[in-house]
């Protein structure tokens, strides 16, 4: 059940980096732009791996999976440990201050080029 709870905040993470475009890691850190659309991949991609491997596994060994069910729930919770600490990774390598952020990004209205 805890698999469950993971992927679930994973997939919220991942559609939120993906729509928004920018991650807060802390109050005056941030990611932003394809970095952070990256990691909103990254944090997706587990959600259909859970419900694949299984699959394919107990097509190749047939009957075989009933009981193995605790190994390929170990498998693919390592899948999702590896796409966490990835994306923490690119995170902590990516993320730029808030200041920073905002004025390689300006907000809408306004404009970067002076007149």
């Amino acid at each position: 059940m805890f698999e469950i709870i993971v992927l679930t905040a994973m997939l919220g993470m991942g559609i939120g980096a993906l729509g928004k475009g920018k991650i807060n890691l802390s109050a005056s850190r941030v990611v932003d732009g394809v970095w952070a659309r990256l990691i909103g991949v990254m944090l997706l991609v587990p959600l259909p791996l859970y419900f694949v491997i299984p699959f394919a596994f107990g097509v190749a060994r047939g009957q075989q999976m009933a009981e193995r069910r605790q190994e390929l729930v170990m498998i693919a919770m390592a899948l999702v440990a590896v796409a966490v600490v990835f994306a923490a990774f690119i995170a902590l390598l990516t993320a730029k201050p808030i200041s920073q952020s905002a004025e390689t990004h300006p907000a809408d209205g306004e404009s970067d080029v002076d007149n």
